[in-house]
């Protein structure tokens, strides 16, 4: 992009709001404060409105102004945490009105009636409050991530925000850009119908890898966009310390572990306990395996529902009567930051994760991975940056094809940190390059940004 139209680039631009569904996830934080470093580097004294899920994380991880995503609880997996994670919107005052709503609910048809009133009321208010804060923005941007998806809230979770957004900023002239999205699952007809409409009218669409733009083409055909690297790729990872000698001597490793709940009963929009257990139970034998083998293991989490998960573990291999001084279990969501953990990472030798961005993250700093894929995403992942070899269905690998497979990345070590490296950099100068094209060249270093203290970020209710 020539310096002229950088120029005039920034110069529409003053302030913007960032949509994500940020709630504690590690993945999309690095999303988020990848976007955000590179606004404020490119554009100065740009101001930026995160609109998500949890305003107290969001204000708290990138120091600045946030908005809520919704207006009310959409299920079990999609709704507004207060500080202290609970979902907001179920308590009542205490009125005579109240007290008559308590009464009409014990009537199942009334029930029903009553709740529905009240959605759409919430709604209501929260798309006036919308419209409010886009027409004070420049831009509105989906920040990547699995943004295409119903999975975790249906169709009135992320489909219908992405909706409601793009459609406020097409009626107030305000361009809105999907940068480097996901699809992930679009099940239900309304989905597809807000995502369609939320697609068709945006300014830029582009999509994180080849699989997501196939599969938006083919449910929507005449949605066109690129393909550019995840956002995660434009994360400014910090100074990391060395691996500390003891673990380049011998044949021990330190061996980072990150369990996820897929088919946790409590935590996972589809629940099945057989699936869960069977993981568990084949992840924890390779840790046994791996610990009589004498080799160090780290436990770690990305997103505040895979705790759980790293809690059954621990008890497993409690119950193998494994040494704790074997195991490391380090500090999870939402209090971890993503600097602190892959700086505890850093040391590690080998890393076994399933979340997209836990591979990911630990490719950044150049750690290889055994991928325990449960989703398409993950597989695209491993794909593009070249370690499909390294890549294993979640549903049925076995402790012997995992030892099997350990046991060839250990000896491949050397060549496949190379291939890393060469991938990695790669992806980083293509996301740089896309937000150069969006927002213009750099014009400060990211040392020279001013991150806000959170206690006087401005949270709008």
């Amino acid at each position: 992009m020539k310096s002229d139209d950088s120029a005039r680039a920034r110069e529409k631009i003053r302030r913007v709001g960032l949509i994500s569904p940020c709630s504690g996830n590690l993945g999309n934080a690095a999303i988020m404060t990848s976007m955000v470093e590179n606004l404020k580097t490119r554009i100065r004294g740009v101001e930026i409105v995160g609109i998500t899920l949890s305003q107290e994380d969001t204000a708290r991880r990138h120091g600045i102004a946030t908005f809520p995503i919704t207006g009310t609880t959409h299920g079990k997996f999609y709704y507004l945490s207060t500080p202290a994670g609970a979902p907001v919107g179920y308590k009542h005052p205490a009125s005579a009105v109240a007290s008559l709503k308590a009464a009409l609910k014990q009537i199942g048809w009334m029930r029903k009636i009553i709740a529905n009133l009240r959605v759409a009321r919430l709604e209501l208010k929260h798309i006036i409050r919308s419209a409010r804060l886009v027409s004070s923005l420049d831009r509105v941007i989906v920040t990547g991530g699995g943004a295409l998806d119903d999975f975790w809230g249906g169709p009135w979770g992320q489909p219908w925000t992405l909706f409601k957004f793009t459609i406020l900023g097409r009626l107030l002239k305000v361009p809105v850009l999907f940068v480097s999205v996901g699809m992930c699952t679009l099940d239900h007809p309304l989905s597809r119908l807000f995502v369609h409409g939320a697609l068709h009218f945006s300014q830029y669409r582009s999509y994180r890898d080849v699989g997501s733009e196939k599969l938006v083409k083919s449910m929507f055909p005449r949605v066109s966009g690129s393909v550019w690297p995840d956002l995660a790729y434009g994360y400014r990872c910090p100074e990391l310390p060395p691996i500390p000698q003891r673990l380049k001597e011998g044949n021990r490793l330190l061996i980072a572990v990150s369990p996820i709940a897929f088919c946790d009963p409590r935590s996972w929009p589809v629940s099945d306990g057989a699936r869960y257990s069977r993981y568990l139970t084949e992840l924890a034998a390779f840790l046994k395996w791996a610990a009589i083998a004498g080799h160090k293991l780290m436990l770690f989490a990305t997103d505040g529902c895979d705790i759980d998960s790293m809690g059954d573990l621990v008890r497993i291999l409690s119950s193998e009567s494994i040494d704790p001084s074997q195991m490391q279990i380090l500090a999870s969501p939402p209090s971890q930051t993503t600097e602190e953990l892959l700086k505890d990472i850093a040391s590690a030798d080998i890393v076994i994760a399933s979340r997209l961005h836990g591979v990911m993250l630990s490719h950044l700093i150049g750690k290889p991975v055994i991928a325990l894929s449960f989703d398409r995403k993950v597989d695209a992942h491993m794909i593009e940056i070249g370690q499909q070899d390294y890549c294993m269905n979640i549903d049925t690998f076995t402790l012997q094809t995992l030892v099997e497979r350990f046991t060839d990345l250990n000896e491949a070590r050397e060549t496949e940190l190379a291939r890393l490296e060469d991938a990695v950099r790669h992806r980083r100068i293509k996301a740089e390059t896309q937000y150069d094209i969006l927002f213009g060249e750099r014009t400060l270093k990211s040392e020279e940004v001013t991150i806000l203290d959170p206690s006087v970020v401005k949270v709008q209710a």
